[in-house]
């Protein structure tokens, strides 16, 4: 096998030449995130895991989390927190109906975790879908106060990691992709 490595040395020089350059403590404060995620090792060399994470448009925790999410075979649920991490809430809160929006919240409430809230909404609305159509499902939402755009958010990721998992050629990513996403 091939190994390419990808230093980002010479990235100020770069960065330097802009019209309008980011300021240097913003620079170093962006690489000692890379480098606190494991994108990049202590030459500034991009890691394996740096150039997967880079296939994702998300940012680098998001991507982070979708690539162990795969590894610890629990990605189904991983990619539906972290497309509401990056977006807008899934539940609606109009302010003429709060009580209301806050009681359909609670039919998904399962302990604690304001993050398995979002991932059983989001499944039984994609299970309605699924067993009744798209009329049904936009009911559900209206009943439920879902939001239909961030579902639509969140299976867009999922078809786009499922996309980026098959153009890698790593089989074993691409299979777990294959599981969850379809």
């Amino acid at each position: 096998t091939t190994t390419t490595t990808t230093n980002v040395n010479g990235l100020d020089r770069f960065l330097s030449s802009m019209l309008d350059p980011p300021a240097d403590h913003a620079v170093a404060a962006a690489m000692q995130k890379l480098l606190d995620v494991g994108a990049i090792d202590s030459a500034q060399t991009l890691t394996a895991l740096g150039q997967h994470m880079a296939q994702f448009p998300v940012g680098i925790h998001h991507a982070k989390l979708i690539i162990f999410g795969a590894i610890l075979r629990c990605l189904d649920p991983i990619l539906t927190v972290t497309a509401c991490m990056g977006y807008k809430p899934l539940f609606l809160s109009p302010i003429d109906r709060r009580e209301e929006s806050n009681a359909a919240k609670r039919r998904f409430k399962n302990g604690p975790s304001d993050h398995l809230t979002i991932i059983n909404a989001f499944n039984a609305a994609k299970d309605v879908y699924k067993r009744e159509g798209f009329r049904s499902f936009l009911q559900f939402c209206r009943d439920n106060f879902i939001s239909k755009t961030v579902m639509e958010e969140i299976l867009d990721l999922r078809v786009q990691v499922f996309y980026l998992s098959s153009c890698q050629g790593d089989w074993c990513f691409s299979f777990l992709c294959v599981c969850v996403c379809v």
